[in-house]
């Protein structure tokens, strides 16, 4: 009878465990409501904010106006340095 109320099914351990459960699903769900009100936030300035739009559009995409002259930076750091070639 006691250890059918600790071990058991329904017992402390079982009870623990799904009070641990719940616990971490409750994390999940606040982390994913944050997620849902970023993502909200988000669709809300691409339809309202067109100075954002366009940024959006020319960073990622590489987008320009007619009669731009796209000019792209290249990091030279990330670069690796031209080799000459060699005469052997």
């Amino acid at each position: 009878m006691i250890s059918q109320l600790i071990f058991g099914k329904n017992g402390l351990l079982g009870q623990h465990r799904l009070y641990n459960h719940i616990q971490s699903l409750e994390i999940e769900i606040d982390s994913l409501k944050v997620e849902l009100q970023k993502q909200q936030d988000e669709n809300k300035r691409l339809k309202t904010d067109s100075f954002y739009l366009e940024y959006l559009v020319r960073t990622r995409y590489g987008m320009s106006k007619k009669d731009e002259l796209p000019i792209q930076f290249i990091d030279i750091k990330k670069e690796k340095p031209a080799t000459l070639p060699t005469d052997e």
